[in-house]
């Protein structure tokens, strides 16, 4: 499924992964659930590795993977229509 979500914050809890700040908080993104997944990775400066829930985002220029924690999602449809922000958990 496809739906909104908004970036909320720039870097994750541990700081292990920062969202360069040329891209505005509360800037909106297209997010497809079924892509959502762990990913590993390594930060270089910390010479950490890190597990993270990520999901593939798109806007106008390209796609990209996010942590999940740095974003909030539109819930899905309700029956009346209505549509919401959540909390950023799936």
């Amino acid at each position: 499924m496809k739906r909104k979500a908004w970036l909320v914050k720039r870097t994750t809890a541990d700081g292990m992964i920062e969202i360069r700040d040329s891209v505005d908080l509360g800037k909106e993104y297209i997010v497809d659930d079924e892509t959502t997944k762990m990913i590993n990775g390594h930060n270089f400066l910390a010479c950490k590795d890190w597990t993270r829930l990520m999901v593939k985002v798109i806007d106008d220029e390209a796609e990209t993977w996010f942590p999940t924690e740095l974003l909030s999602f539109v819930k899905e449809e309700s029956k009346d229509g209505g549509m919401g922000k959540d909390d950023g958990k799936k």
